[in-house]
This record gives structure tokens, sequence and C-alpha cells, in this order.
């Protein structure tokens, strides 16, 4: 499993992110993000996983002042800069949409 790191306003490639993850990827299913992050769909954060989950985030994001993410369930998210998001997130930046 990767966590991918895209606006609201894109669309994820799954082909761009498997090409820089270097395997084919797909939309996890519950099981699978629980297992691999510790949260459930809609609350998975960009860091603190239960695994050493690799974290990919789209370039676009660069481009925005604050950028607003899931922190741990469903219905919470926190205000973060872009680049703080990557350094804690430790993701790799791609174009993925």
């Amino acid at each position: 499993p990767v966590v991918a790191l895209v606006s609201g306003a894109n669309r994820l490639d799954e082909g761009r992110l498997g090409a820089v993850a270097g395997e084919p990827v797909a939309k996890a299913d519950a099981d699978t993000a629980r297992t691999a992050t510790g949260y459930a769909i809609g609350g998975v954060p960009p860091f603190g996983h239960a695994t050493d989950v690799p974290v990919f985030m789209d370039r676009d994001l660069l481009g925005y002042g604050v950028v607003w993410v899931a922190a741990g369930r469903p219905d919470s998210v926190f205000e973060i800069q872009p680049e703080r998001l990557r350094e804690l997130s430790k993701a790799m930046v791609a174009d993925l949409t």
C-alpha cells in the first residue's frame, strides 16, 4: 500500500502514481487501508501510520498557501502549509494528476 496526497480539486492518476511507486496501484479497500495506516478511509492522515507506508504528494499541492488534511477521523481535518506537510509525511513529490 501507498498513500497519495492530492488536492480535492484534482483526480489521482493511478498510472502516474504506479510509475512513481514502482508498482501498479489501485484504491485500497477498507480493510487494507485500516491495516496499513491504522485509520478508516476518509480519515487517513498524511503521517503517523501504523506501518511504514510510502507517501507520495502531488506537486500541485505546493502551489497552495495552506491545505486541509484528514486528522485521523472522517469528520476531522487540520490546516498545514504544504512544505511542512511534505516534511512531516516524508512524501516524495511527483506529478500525480
